[in-house]
């Protein structure tokens, strides 16, 4: 029973594994649309132009507001490190100076940026446990349910996939706490073939429903493009404001 338990939880990271692999995760440009409900009809909506690079120390993520227009310009630089605490630099064009904070969880959700694109690709299997794998329909479909949990981070709960059994496709997952009280859901659709890379493809709509504030937020992937050749350099606000 053990080596069966043990094939289905590695016959489950294989499944996930190929599901991250036609994404496109790292070193890229979007223009995104954010729209996020305060209640059943008021929402406000932000325009961005996000930047994103993989490196050796970790991950940069730079987010220039596009819309509305009295925060155009203002910038947001994420310095995701694999080894230590990040940083957070905004850059703000109104008075030319340049606030850094230190990149805690409580931080990375007050400048909620474009980081919640790269939040479900890009994940460290190498760090997980899974659990053996299971199926489940999702609107009609026949999808794999694929249950993975952190072992690096026992305040996090396990976070619960829903995969299409025959295109791979990413179609919901939902993030518990550890109290296993459901904490998000976000659903993936309107996949599109991503130009100008090598058989990868991009959810244009994300939906992200808060399950503890009933927030909603939705954004749609206007414009996606990879960036290759991108260098730390890229990422440096002094140049952006020299």
């Amino acid at each position: 029973v053990f080596y069966i338990v043990c094939a289905q939880a590695q016959d489950a990271e294989q499944v996930f594994e190929k599901a991250l692999d036609q994404l496109l995760t790292q070193n890229m440009e979007m223009t995104i649309e954010i729209k996020e409900w305060s209640s059943d009809d008021k929402y406000k909506t932000r325009e961005l132009n996000v930047l994103m690079g993989t490196f050796e120390a970790g991950e940069k993520i730079r987010t220039v507001i596009q819309q509305p227009i009295k925060a155009k310009g203002i910038t947001i630089l994420i310095d995701k490190k694999i080894s230590e605490m990040g940083l957070i630099e905004i850059y703000t064009p109104a008075n030319g100076k340049i606030r850094k904070m230190k990149a805690t969880d409580k931080n990375m959700a007050l400048v909620n940026s474009g980081s919640s694109i790269s939040n479900f690709g890009n994940i460290d299997t190498a760090k997980m446990r899974f659990d053996p794998l299971d199926k489940e329909k999702y609107k009609e479909q026949d999808c794999y349910k694929i249950v993975l949990w952190d072992t690096t981070d026992s305040d996090k709960g396990k976070t619960e996939y829903l995969i299409d059994q025959t295109s791979y496709k990413i179609l919901q997952f939902k993030e518990y706490n550890v109290d296993n009280s459901e904490k998000s859901t976000t659903v993936l659709s309107q996949y599109q073939k991503v130009q100008n890379s090598k058989n990868k493809i991009q959810p244009m709509q994300i939906l992200y429903l808060d399950s503890q504030s009933a927030k909603k937020s939705e954004i749609a992937i206007l414009q996606i493009n990879p960036r290759a050749n991108l260098s730390e350099a890229d990422f440096d606000l002094d140049k952006l404001i020299n």
